[in-house]
């Protein structure tokens, strides 16, 4: 590493000479210039647990007494106090906000047009000073302690200068000055900070500790597995992580290992990935952005003992826009993902959990957006095919109308706010509102001290889940297609006969956006819900109609869906449509496959007229699948009659090429496989109620010849001495033919 020698003001001298250069490295073994060096050891036992001998369990109440939120509202920028507990503003204070507001011991911290730090009176909002930021640097992130007032930034060119690529500057929080200054070469993150100590998140890899009063470096963490990009201090602890789960800075944090460590990631669902906290590293999240409307809420909790930790009430929270959802179950077990650690340097790395990743709905980019749902391909039987234990959702909640742009979880409740200015609080338990008040106002972001915070009232009403996800489908806003998908996913989940009802409506209703239909029907065929027969079988039965006005629903997903359940009461109705010149070609394979699979021979003579009087039409070449389904079910369904008709539909100079060449490789295939008897036509019976015995038809005759109770049908039988006719002989006589025949020539 290049040393550059500076002059008493703190720039770069014009010459360099070897007397500088060997100062400077004298400078570089002391204690805080080796702060952020390569060489610092890392993962050493001593170090981090004589610094974590001064962290203490915080109470779980606001920083300054009452519950507040700092709203900070569109142009011109205003930061208005709102009191939670008195439901009423405090103060209001006009000025420049460029980044988040942090909460310090009677003091609020910000950026100001992104070239000062402000520090302003918690109970008036007056400015008590301003100090600049380090010219040619970006801000990071704000955080503050015990008198002082820290803040991370990124140079935004190592050209000149002393070559660093981040410092960390501590501020005196009463007098508005300079502490001490530690630059960086490596890349850092934002900081966080409690009981004296500093937590720099330090290239991509690493939590360093830093001493507040001096900015020495006293201990240093370092993952073997994975990126981490944040660092957080609760009440109970300090956390740190990136994308796969939470990790807690205590002793066994030095194994550098998710089985090691104290270790917890939430067992969500595969369309939902997981944002535990902003990222560090991106200058862009220093300031409210989309993260703020797109994230997960979170609790940690520490369980008996020195055992591993949990999430409070064991239930997570997403946050997406203006849909909140709560699963329970939440905590999943350490060390059960084996991921790859992605490379720092990359633009992207790959989601966690170890599940496929699919199109998000927000992309963690230079805006700052974070990812929570996912939509698009993800496979909607992934958390049923999982061997680990998935949390559940326990209840959803949609804001009307408007995004909800910040929002805080109390430990007791969460708190909302819009784009509106409407502040809302709601119940753990249930999601429901138990207090709501409109402010006014054009909201850009809202910092909250409000730790503990319970609402005063229970909330009214009873919580509806299926209702609740119903309403989010039907949301017109498109913006939030994953949501949808996500509310379709999670409503197939539940039980009862509205459930099916509401997912026919959705496959049912024109002009439904197609991904949203698709998941919607493949949620049908998921369920195997044989109590939905009937309704199945209703929608089905609706056929093209001029005069009427109808035209056939969802043909192709109630096909699947009664195939899937073998229906033999599904087999005319799916010939009708077969036949019906309106049915949608995409249908066609659908219909075929559930006649397949239900085996009734009944539809083998249909199958043959549909093959022969299409197989050459030019309209199949973009849908040759419904064709080969015919192949297919005919194989299934047929005899050597079958068989015979497809080798010379295989061998036509007319029929369409893919054709040709899947019937005989399927020929082929069948060669190899046992044969099986062709099915028979299966006979639906009706259930027809019988009458019940009265006194009155007691002692009759019953019908169809039964006889009285009691008296011997005689059938047949003749008569003791009698000759039977037919030519039989009497009893003890024997009967010439020989004799008579003779007689008669």
């Amino acid at each position: 590493m290049r040393l550059h020698p500076t002059d008493s003001s703190g720039r770069q001298s014009g010459t360099t000479r070897p007397a500088l250069v060997l100062v400077a490295a004298a400078l570089l073994a002391g204690c805080a210039s080796n702060t952020f060096s390569l060489s610092y050891p890392d993962n050493d036992p001593a170090m981090l647990a004589k610094a974590l001998t001064r962290i203490q369990a915080r109470p779980i109440a606001p920083i300054n007494g009452a519950p507040m939120v700092y709203v900070v509202t569109q142009k011109p920028t205003t930061i208005v106090a709102f009191d939670l507990r008195g439901t009423k503003v405090v103060w209001k204070a006009k000025g420049s906000v460029t980044s988040r507001i942090v909460v310090g011991q009677g003091r609020l911290y910000h950026t100001a047009n992104n070239r000062a730090l402000v520090a302003r009176d918690a109970k008036s909002g007056k400015a008590l000073w301003r100090v600049a930021l380090l010219k040619g640097s970006r801000l990071l992130g704000v955080a503050t302690d015990k008198g002082r007032v820290y803040y991370a930034a990124e140079a935004t060119s190592r050209i000149g200068g002393d070559g660093a690529a981040g410092y960390v500057v501590a501020i005196d929080a009463g007098k508005g000055e300079v502490v001490w200054k530690r630059p960086s070469s490596g890349r850092i993150g934002a900081p966080a900070a409690r009981d004296g100590l500093v937590f720099v998140p330090l290239r991509y890899q690493s939590i360093s500790v830093l001493e507040g009063k001096k900015g020495e470096e006293i201990a240093r963490v370092r993952s073997k597995e994975e990126v981490l990009l944040w660092v957080r201090s609760m009440p109970d602890g300090v956390y740190f992580g990136g994308k796969t789960g939470v990790y807690a800075l205590d002793p066994k944090a030095v194994s550098g290992t998710r089985r090691g460590a104290t270790f917890i990631a939430a067992a969500l669902p595969a369309s939902v990935r997981p944002a535990y906290w902003w990222n560090g590293y991106n200058a862009a999240l220093s300031g409210y952005t989309a993260y703020d409307r797109n994230r997960l809420l979170w609790r940690a909790r520490r369980l008996p003992g020195e055992g591993p930790i949990g999430f409070g009430d064991d239930a997570i929270y997403v946050h997406n826009y203006r849909f909140f959802f709560a699963f329970e179950g939440a905590a999943a077990k350490a060390g059960r993902d084996k991921l790859s650690t992605p490379d720092p340097r990359a633009k992207s790395t790959k989601g966690a959990r170890g599940k496929a990743a699919a199109v998000p709905m927000a992309s963690g980019g230079g805006k700052g957006k974070a990812t929570t749902l996912e939509g698009g391909e993800v496979d909607a039987a992934a958390d049923e095919k999982s061997a680990e234990p998935i949390a559940k959702l326990k209840w959803a909640y949609s804001f009307p109308r408007n995004d909800v742009v910040a929002s805080y979880h109390s430990g007791k409740s969460l708190v909302l706010v819009s784009v509106k200015g409407d502040v809302v609080i709601l119940d753990l338990e249930s999601g429901l509102p138990a207090s709501s008040t409109a402010l006014k106002l054009a909201v850009r972001g809202a910092t909250f001290d409000a730790l503990g915070f319970a609402p005063p009232t229970k909330p009214r009403g009873t919580p509806n889940l299926e209702r609740t996800l119903t309403e989010m489908i039907w949301d017109p806003d498109r913006r939030f297609g994953e949501v949808k998908l996500f509310g379709i996913q999670q409503l197939s989940k539940l039980s009862g006969a509205k459930v099916a009802d509401a997912l026919v409506q959705i496959v049912t209703r024109p002009g439904i956006n197609p991904k949203v239909y698709k998941r919607a029907g493949d949620m049908i065929v998921a369920r195997h819900d044989k109590s939905a027969i009937p309704l199945y079988l209703k929608v089905l039965r609706n056929r093209y109609s001029f005069i009427d006005g109808t035209r056939p629903q969802a043909v192709d997903i109630m096909a699947r869906a009664l195939g899937d359940l073998k229906a033999p009461e599904a087999v005319q109705p799916l010939l009708a449509h077969l036949g019906d010149h309106e049915t949608p070609i995409k249908a066609i394979a659908p219909i075929v496959k559930a006649l397949a699979a239900i085996g009734d021979g009944a539809a083998v003579e249909p199958l043959r007229d549909f093959l022969l009087t299409y197989r050459c039409e030019p309209q199949f070449k973009k849908a040759p699948e419904a064709l080969n389904a015919l192949g297919d079910a005919l194989l299934a369904l047929g005899g050597e009659e079958e068989r015979q008709l497809l080798r010379f539909v295989g061998n036509d100079a007319h029929t369409l090429k893919s054709l040709k060449v899947y019937l005989k490789a399927a020929l082929r295939q069948d060669k190899l496989r046992p044969r099986k008897k062709p099915a028979k036509p299966a006979k639906v019976v009706a259930k027809t109620a019988v009458a019940p015995k009265t006194k009155a038809s007691k002692g009759k005759r019953v019908k169809r010849g039964t006889p009285k109770k009691g008296k011997r049908v005689k059938r047949r039988t003749p008569k003791k001495g009698k000759r039977v006719k037919r030519g039989t002989p009497k009893k003890g006589k024997r009967v010439k033919r020989k004799a008579k025949k003779a007689k008669a020539k």
